[in-house]
């Protein structure tokens, strides 16, 4: 599950991150800017509240080892993901969930010291208040970009 955000001034903050970064960043889901909202693996969740409106601000940039994103506060993505615990199995997820919206991955192992650096002039930026989308979407893992798509039963 996803809150897909469709607002340009989160793609124009997504470009300046991954302009920031270049080379450093391989760009997540270029097409579909979006925060994560719950894991399911390859279930679809029950009690999924498709096509509900959240509103959310994006923050700065940081980092996760494997990642580059957009900071995100969210009392509707808690909302949401309070719903899909108390109808679904435990999420499919191996780390503490923190809202983000990625803007890319790392291509390699890089010093933390040096992206942070990388990313100071976009890690303090004002909040932008945005709304998203809740959608059931799944990463094509077999695409070059992690798109995301449709889940294959519709």
């Amino acid at each position: 599950m996803v809150a897909v955000v469709d607002d340009p001034r989160v793609r124009r903050r997504r470009a300046l991150v991954a302009d920031l970064l270049g080379d450093l960043i391989a760009p997540s889901a270029p097409d579909h800017p979006h925060v994560t909202a719950w894991v399911s693996g390859s279930e679809r969740p029950r009690a999924v509240p498709e096509g509900k409106c959240i509103g959310m601000t994006i923050g700065g940039a940081d980092l996760f080892p494997s990642a580059a994103y957009l900071a995100v506060v969210s009392p509707g993505i808690a909302s949401v993901r309070t719903t899909l615990a108390a109808h679904n199995p435990p999420e499919d997820r191996s780390t503490l969930f923190i809202p983000h919206l990625t803007v890319g991955v790392f291509r390699e192992r890089v010093p933390a010291e040096m992206v942070r650096s990388a990313l100071s002039p976009a890690s303090d930026l004002p909040p932008l208040w945005v709304s998203g989308t809740i959608t059931h979407l799944v990463v094509d893992v077999m695409s070059d970009d992690s798109a995301l798509r449709p889940p294959p039963d519709g």
